[in-house]
């Protein structure tokens, strides 16, 4: 199906990130915690998506042996994850605006059980702040993540299978 389709790299990252989305789903109404081992599920779902791309763009007649052009495959899967799960979460944020608040509350307890030294003033402005740059912070961290880590996997997984290629 995907041998011959120029875009496969992209497909098979826009599956993945349906798949992501659909983990994640589970995990939040299902109210596990976010420091929970589940959640690197996520990251496993990219891996086997990139490894996916990167093992289906080898079989393509296209692919003439380079690592450049496996890592060019990799990287437009990745990239794709990366801006579908951008839009999913700020769809969210949009769409649930009591994450930000439970977050807020969670923020304002920890300061205030962790900074005996900070006046409640300056709680308040640490949470205010907090709470005003919380969807930036929640959205973009995660890209830096999904980039980094769709670098490391590519990378790897690209030497990888040049090595097997020989």
């Amino acid at each position: 199906m995907f041998n011959n389709n120029r875009f496969a790299s992209q497909i098979i990252g826009a599956i993945t990130a349906g798949t992501m989305i659909t983990w994640s789903l589970i995990l939040y109404l299902q109210r596990i915690s976010g420091d929970s081992v589940l959640q690197y599920g996520i990251y496993a779902l990219m891996a086997i998506g990139i490894t996916t791309a990167l093992v289906v763009f080898r079989k393509n007649p296209a692919f003439t042996g380079s690592f450049q052009q496996l890592f060019g495959q990799g990287f437009k899967c990745f990239a794709t994850i990366a801006i579908v799960m951008t839009l999913f979460t700020a769809i969210l944020l949009n769409a649930k605006p009591e994450i930000r608040e439970d977050f807020t509350n969670s923020y304002r307890t920890a300061m205030v059980k962790e900074n005996k030294d900070r006046t409640p003033a300056q709680i308040d402005e640490d949470v205010k702040q907090f709470h005003s740059q919380f969807n930036t912070v929640f959205i973009f961290m995660p890209i830096f993540g999904y980039l980094i880590i769709g670098s490391l996997v590519t990378a790897g997984v690209s030497a990888a299978l040049m090595r097997r290629n020989q």
